[in-house]
């Protein structure tokens, strides 16, 4: 049993830091797309709100679909879906498809997101899932950095973007098989809750919405999701079209993810309330990013990013 509960939680966190290395590699290949399909300032962020709308709507179904093909399945089936946009989207002739590609990709993205997760918490228990649970989310800041070094250092070699996007594909693709076949030989001997997901009713909404502090909660999740959408989809090409340097707009992407998975592995050992956490927050946060803007230049971008990743 021990040995079926080691291979199935290195598969998922391998799934998840390849999902990390495919959403965050969006910012660096914005420049790209926008170059190959002539995007304009009013679409050119399509792809990525194509690929939260696919994320948003795996929010929606995920209980439904997990209810019928268990975490696991919808797991895999998330692997599946980003393998094979990834190929689409490299092959895209028009940047419909490519919009497209990535919103049924966004799809996969929040499906593999959520069953992580769930998955994690079903394999172990007590101290010992907290600290996976810390090791699962850390794997997924290490894609954010490791993205933009290795797509910035192959474009800079010369290899098309499309043949970026494949590249992973490949490499999901034997993720997704290798996972396969560790579930399906271990499935048996594995402590996966067979509980179905509780389905949300509507009653649970407006019950939601009046306990204490959750719709601040709700607040700052927006707000939390908004900037980090801003920083990994921009940061890079502000710092590499804007100040002409690709290699700090990389960095800056990396910095900023880097920064995440430090925050992580800290704030738990602060002595500090979470609202009054929260609140502090998002006003050195804003304070960060803020400075990083009004004084400019590609290295205070960098630095903002690398704060901004720390402290929110």
């Amino acid at each position: 049993m021990k040995k079926a509960v080691l291979l199935v939680t290195v598969f998922v966190c391998l799934g998840h830091m390849l999902f990390a290395m495919a959403n965050n590699g969006q910012g660096v290949l914005l420049t790209e797309f926008i170059n190959a399909f002539g995007l304009t300032s009013g679409v050119q962020g399509l792809p990525n709100a194509a690929a939260n709308v696919g994320v948003l709507l795996s929010m929606l179904l995920s209980v439904a679909i997990a209810a019928r093909i268990g975490k696991p399945g919808l797991f895999r089936l998330g692997l599946a879906l980003m393998a094979v946009m990834l190929v689409v989207a490299g092959a895209s002739p028009s940047a419909a498809v490519l919009i497209g590609a990535y919103l049924v990709m966004g799809f996969g993205f929040g499906s593999i997101d959520i069953c992580a997760s769930a998955i994690v918490a079903d394999l172990h228990q007590g101290r010992r899932a907290s600290m996976l649970m810390g090791v699962l989310h850390a794997l997924y800041g290490t894609g954010g950095i490791l993205a933009p070094i290795w797509m910035t250092g192959m474009l800079s070699a010369g290899v098309s973007w499309r043949w970026v996007l494949w590249a992973l594909a490949i490499a999901v693709a034997a993720v997704t098989a290798a996972a396969s076949i560790v579930f399906a030989r271990c499935g048996s001997a594995l402590p996966v809750s067979a509980a179905p997901p509780n389905r949300p009713s509507r009653a649970d909404f407006p019950a939601f919405a009046r306990r204490s502090g959750n719709l601040l909660l709700v607040f700052v999740t927006v707000c939390y999701c908004a900037h980090q959408c801003s920083i990994y989809l921009w940061i890079s090409r502000i710092i590499g079209v804007g100040y002409g340097n690709v290699g700090l707009g990389a960095a800056a992407l990396s910095l900023f993810w880097a920064g995440t998975v430090a925050s992580r592995l800290l704030v738990p050992l602060l002595r500090v309330g979470t609202v009054r956490y929260l609140r502090w927050s998002m006003l050195l946060t804003g304070a960060a990013l803020s400075c990083g803007i009004l004084i400019g230049g590609a290295v205070t971008l960098c630095v903002a990013a690398a704060l901004c990743g720390l402290i929110g």
